[in-house]
């Protein structure tokens, strides 16, 4: 069985068999066959690093055994509004999490401080606005700076999630 899916890395760590890294898959993309298969069943991955502008990557590691064509989306982004709110709305939900207020707190102290816009989420949502370089979190479309920026900044938080 071969499946194909974009999935965002949210977090990597080492323990004694290897490593582990955790991906996020958008609901709107069919993953039941992962869900579905066994607990330590084996898969085969050939992971694809987009750029900025969504396309893949052409660099081979030097790990990987060799270069599997990618095969072309069968819609460009335009086409998939579910897809490409994801990340807008991924910036709401974390921007009202007090866990992700208070990691941009630590995080961007100064940041913080200057963005006197009221509350916790409205200080979450500017502090998200000003690192991603938008005016609003609408602007944090897949394939963009702002997306890649996005994805780095909930990469970071989510990796300090799982160690506090």
């Amino acid at each position: 069985m071969t499946i194909q899916f974009d999935a965002i890395k949210i977090a990597y760590k080492q323990d004694r068999e290897g490593f582990v890294v955790t991906f996020r898959i958008h609901p709107a993309d069919d993953h039941r066959a992962i869900g579905d298969a066994a607990i330590g069943s084996q898969w085969q991955l050939t992971c694809v690093e987009l750029d900025e502008d969504g396309n893949p990557e052409s660099e081979v590691m030097p790990n990987s055994r060799e270069q599997l064509p990618v095969p072309d989306k069968t819609q460009p982004a335009s086409e998939q509004p579910a897809r490409a709110n994801r990340l807008t709305q991924q910036a709401a939900i974390a921007c009202n999490d007090p866990r992700f207020q208070s990691w941009l707190k630590m995080t961007f102290p100064d940041a913080w401080k200057i963005m006197n816009l009221g509350d916790g989420p409205a200080k979450a949502a500017a502090v998200v606005r000003w690192h991603c370089g938008v005016k609003s979190r609408k602007e944090i479309l897949p394939g963009t700076p702002a997306a890649r920026r996005w994805d780095e900044l909930y990469s970071r938080f989510t990796a300090w999630k799982l160690v506090v």
